[in-house]
């Protein structure tokens, strides 16, 4: 009976210290995980910061640098980072820089595939009048076909690049898919209405 009674005890206790130890362990990874996120909130919030006072510097050459150790950051300041880069080369019409950073951007593995979409947009947008459709494409190739809510963009800049063209069959097809497209917006609706009646008096 003795011998039972130790051995009850004996097991009680190797199962009361590996509760204890996996408790422990628990609690040592929770720890570690609220450092990480602790401190990657600690980064994100100095990152707005830092592009928040880059963001009044008047001299080019250190907005520039300051934007450019910005957009090495794995947040959502280093893709403003990136795009504030990518405007200045708009504005001094180095189109061809801005398509190569765009790409660049876009082919970050930690950008979320949503926020490609936007920035697909925003670049086949600004940069649609300068470069050829080939490049344009390449862009929008970028969007999220899975969201129906940037369909009616992606369609409006294949129409654009149709009005670029002069390409009659393309402009007919793209504007009719457009209107006739119960989920692309009012908005994008009135854009291609107006751009194709100004076409047809061209």
């Amino acid at each position: 009976m003795s011998n039972i009674l130790n051995s009850i005890i004996k097991t009680v206790k190797e199962k009361y210290i590996f509760i204890i130890y996996f408790f422990l362990a628990i609690l040592l990874i929770l720890i570690i995980f609220q450092y990480y996120f602790y401190q990657k909130q600690n980064n994100i919030m100095h990152t707005s910061v830092k592009f928040d006072e880059t963001l009044n510097i008047t001299n080019t050459s250190s907005f520039i640098s300051q934007m450019q150790e910005i957009s090495k950051e794995k947040n959502i300041y280093g893709i403003f980072a990136s795009l504030e880069i990518i405007k200045n080369d708009i504005k001094n019409s180095n189109y061809d820089d801005a398509y190569k950073k765009y790409e660049q951007l876009l082919n970050k593995k930690n950008i979320d595939k949503n926020y490609k979409s936007i920035i697909s947009i925003h670049a086949a947008y600004n940069l649609i009048e300068y470069l050829s459709k080939e490049k344009i494409i390449d862009l929008i190739n970028n969007i999220n076909n899975d969201d129906v809510s940037f369909k009616g963009y992606k369609n409006e800049i294949l129409f654009l690049l149709a009005l670029k063209e002069n390409n009659k069959t393309d402009i007919k097809i793209l504007s009719e898919q457009i209107m006739n497209d119960a989920l692309i917006s009012t908005s994008i609706k009135e854009r291609v209405k107006k751009l194709n009646e100004f076409n047809k008096y061209q």
